[in-house]
């Protein structure tokens, strides 16, 4: 029988943690972890494909009959479906996308993921990262994408990189969104006459904007790239089309507790990002470039570690308000990492 938080002893305090709970997620859920990159409506092929749980076209893999029964298939395709009745902003319909997350990354662990994935390796930095690509990537694309992970975690702990990105982020990138709810000019306030944040600033404000010291993020990266099992870490990416950024990624999908697989203790997180199909086609700029492709992973992947940008409203915005020392520390290491693997290439061919 399924697992189910609302079927299990309503006492006050396990429904209060439970609403909580719910609260959580469904400020993600809104935001979709507030990534400007997953806010210009995306086809439903990226709701299909990207859900905030382990994506049908993992679960429902045949190579994974062993860890479901045709009756727990069945009975989660048919609470997948309910969702689509449900409005956005009902408690009903959160409190069912939890249950179907939590449940999902309870039949599964660490190593059921690396068995259908392809494992990269660098020489450089010792780490080895499990890469599981949506089957829907062409063949090409997959094995472009596979050298762009690696590329990335041979930099991602490249000291130059990170102080490069450090030392020119701020901790209010620009634009900031508005700090209160106003009526008429005037901050609202609650029933015990506290000013009303503003969602997208008390979103803000339980994100990562920098991280405290390079040293922490150096730990952030070490514990978001190894395991507590001693298995590689698992990166997870999903395609989806439909708008003009390159990707998306839920903010602190890592470590948020529900998405725990749990099957083999002890639980354990993993990387879990989409990618934009249309941007990796001719006639798109940077297309086929791996380089170009391992700055994206890494934007998204620090997502995952819950790091935050504004909501640029398109490029030329992120890019306008990305300069000098007020980067986005999340940008801003993206284009650290694009900048370090372009001088690596440029030095290889110099050596030829």
């Amino acid at each position: 029988m399924r697992l189910s938080r609302i079927d299990i002893n309503p006492l006050p305090e396990i429904m209060i943690g439970l609403w909580l709970t719910i609260f959580i997620v469904a400020m993600a859920l809104s935001k979709y972890a507030n990534t400007t990159e997953i806010n210009h409506h995306p086809d439903s092929d990226s709701k299909d494909r990207y859900p905030y749980r382990l994506p049908d076209w993992f679960w429902q893999s045949p190579k994974n009959a062993h860890l479901l029964s045709p009756q727990e298939v069945i009975s989660t395709r048919n609470d997948i479906a309910k969702l689509d009745g449900l409005l956005n902003t009902s408690s009903a319909k959160h409190s069912l996308e939890i249950n179907i997350a939590e449940w999902l990354a309870s039949k599964f662990s660490i190593r059921d993921l690396i068995i259908s994935s392809n494992v990269v390796t660098s020489p450089k930095t010792q780490l080895s990262l499990a890469v599981l690509l949506d089957p829907d990537f062409d063949p090409n694309t997959k094995a472009m994408l596979q050298d762009a992970a690696l590329r990335f975690i041979e930099v991602a702990f490249d000291p130059v990189v990170i102080k490069k990105a450090y030392d020119r982020s701020t901790l209010m990138p620009s634009p900031m969104p508005e700090e209160y709810e106003l009526k008429d000019g005037s901050p609202l306030v609650d029933e015990i006459d506290r000013p009303v944040y503003a969602e997208n600033y008390a979103f803000y404000l339980t994100q990562r904007t920098k991280p405290a010291s390079i040293e922490a993020f150096l730990l952030q990266l070490r514990n978001a790239l190894t395991t507590p099992t001693g298995d590689p870490a698992v990166l997870m990416i999903s395609r989806y089309s439909g708008d003009e950024w390159w990707g998306g990624g839920y903010n602190n999908f890592h470590s948020t507790p529900l998405q725990q697989l749990k099957r083999e203790a002890p639980s354990c997180g993993y990387l879990y990002i989409k990618l934009n199909s249309d941007k990796l086609k001719k006639p798109e700029p940077n297309w086929n470039d791996t380089n170009f492709w391992a700055s994206k992973i890494a934007h998204e992947f620090l997502h995952n570690l819950g790091y935050w940008h504004p909501n640029y409203k398109s490029p030329a915005e992120r890019d306008a308000n990305n300069r000098g020392n007020n980067w986005a520390f999340i940008v801003s290491y993206e284009f650290a990492i694009h900048d370090k693997l372009n001088e690596i290439e440029r030095s290889e061919q110099a050596d030829i």
